[in-house]
């Protein structure tokens, strides 16, 4: 592909649709053995030709197998023993066709305003001391009995085995409930046995809860359940941003075979669902509780714990409910609650390893990377006119991430071990 009116025929075709896989992997090829200045004079021709096709294109998320040799190339340029002048200069410029290259490799039209226009060039982010790793999987299994096991350093295999349930951690660090065969009917019925799984920053964990539901926890975030589900309704109870894939059951109440209920309960709301997938962001840094809903059907109740339904809905597939933090007693059915069209993606995004945004101001971009990089962010000025859209990976480093948001223009990154502080651009 050295002649550039085969890789502008390529970029025209793939900014339609038209491009085939063998033509695809042919301009990766030839893709990965430019310099930076090359690089990005093709990154720039893309951004043009793409503009011209805006209305075809869609949003998704980059496939991760795509984009790893980018992230490694990424964070081998980061490395402390890199340094100099002109290393620097190649540096930022990589920074500028990597961020582009990723909507190459992903076929999106998600990208940070640095493609929509030329901002201000501006320093660097500025490292006074160390750069924070992105997190991992890591998580705090409480036992009904209040012991602990760090799940991180658990080896994998059996962990425990509780009231008939056996509890494995896989090699690709999940962690499955599961039932044995028990022989006394007595521990099979007994009920009241409660687990919690708490991820701190910087960790996320994946569970197969005893009912066969998968559940994702971003950073921060917990869910308490019972060690098997065997009342008339299923109900769980989480703190921060959770991901469910609620599985359909069966069982006998009453002497009838009956669907059971699956209840989760946060501060100011609970969602009743018979079996779907939705995402929860109960943050309590947030104004509001988020329950975006991308399969099936789920009813949304606004109530703090133990109180009356204060107001209800019922959500349809890409539509997001947000209840607010300190709802007041309504009236009218509904009035908390506000329902808006969403992309549901944009939700989900965290569980597929990506930062996404659209329209977000800077606070809210911080605080997603807060609590994924373990870190204190402090403001100074004013960034109300300041607004980000685009994606970019939860996989590589946070300085990475900061020096990409920069090119946007706008905002000066400074960090200091833990700390992180956000400034205007000049």
């Amino acid at each position: 592909m050295e002649d550039a009116k085969q890789y502008i025929y390529f970029l025209e075709r793939y900014a339609q649709g038209l491009h085939s896989e063998s033509e695809h992997i042919q301009f990766l090829n030839w893709f990965d053995h430019l310099d930076p200045i090359e690089a990005e004079t093709v990154m720039d021709q893309y951004a043009q030709i793409s503009a011209k096709y805006e209305s075809v294109q869609t949003l998704f998320p980059p496939q991760k197998s795509l984009i790893n040799s980018i992230e490694q190339r990424l964070d081998q340029l980061s490395e402390p023993e890199r340094s100099g002048k002109s290393e620097t200069r190649f540096y930022l410029g990589f920074l500028r066709y990597a961020a582009a290259a990723i909507l190459i490799l992903a076929g999106t039209f998600a990208y940070f305003t640095i493609f929509r226009k030329k901002a201000p060039e501006v320093a660097s982010v500025k490292i006074v001391t160390n750069d924070a790793f992105p997190g991992s999987n890591k998580a705090i299994l409480t036992l009904a009995d209040g012991s602990d096991i760090v799940l991180d350093d658990a080896r994998n295999g059996e962990i425990a085995v509780q009231e008939g349930i056996r509890i494995t951690k896989t090699a690709d660090g999940k962690l499955i409930y599961s039932s044995e065969k028990i022989t006394d009917d007595k521990a099979s019925r007994k009920t009241g046995i409660f687990n919690t799984i708490t991820t701190p920053k910087a960790g996320q964990f994946k569970v197969n809860l005893p009912d066969g539901t998968k559940v994702w926890l971003n950073s921060l975030s917990s869910i308490r359940f019972p060690a098997s589900f065997n009342g008339p309704v299923r109900t769980v109870e989480i703190t921060g941003e959770v991901y469910f894939e609620v599985a359909p059951l069966m069982n006998s109440i009453d002497g009838k075979m009956q669907k059971v209920p699956f209840h989760v309960s946060s501060a100011d709301q609970v969602v009743e669902v018979l079996g779907t997938h939705f995402n929860i962001n109960s943050y309590r840094d947030e104004s509001a509780t988020r329950t975006t809903l991308l399969e099936g059907s789920v009813r949304v109740l606004a109530a703090k714990k133990g109180q009356n339904v204060k107001s209800e809905v019922r959500l349809r597939p890409g539509e997001q409910a947000l209840v607010p933090a300190r709802i007041k007693s309504q009236q009218t059915p509904g009035a908390g609650i506000t329902v808006r069209n969403v992309d549901s993606e944009e939700a989900v995004a965290w569980k597929e390893g990506y930062f996404r945004f659209k329209d977000a101001d800077i606070q809210d971009v911080m605080r997603q990377l807060a609590r994924w990089y373990d870190i204190e962010v402090s403001y100074e000025g004013d960034f109300s006119s300041e607004q980000f859209t685009g994606f970019v990976s939860r996989n590589i480093r946070m300085s990475n991430v900061l020096k990409i948001l920069q090119e946007g223009g706008g905002v000066k990154f400074s960090i200091k071990g833990k700390k992180v502080e956000v400034t205007r651009a000049e």
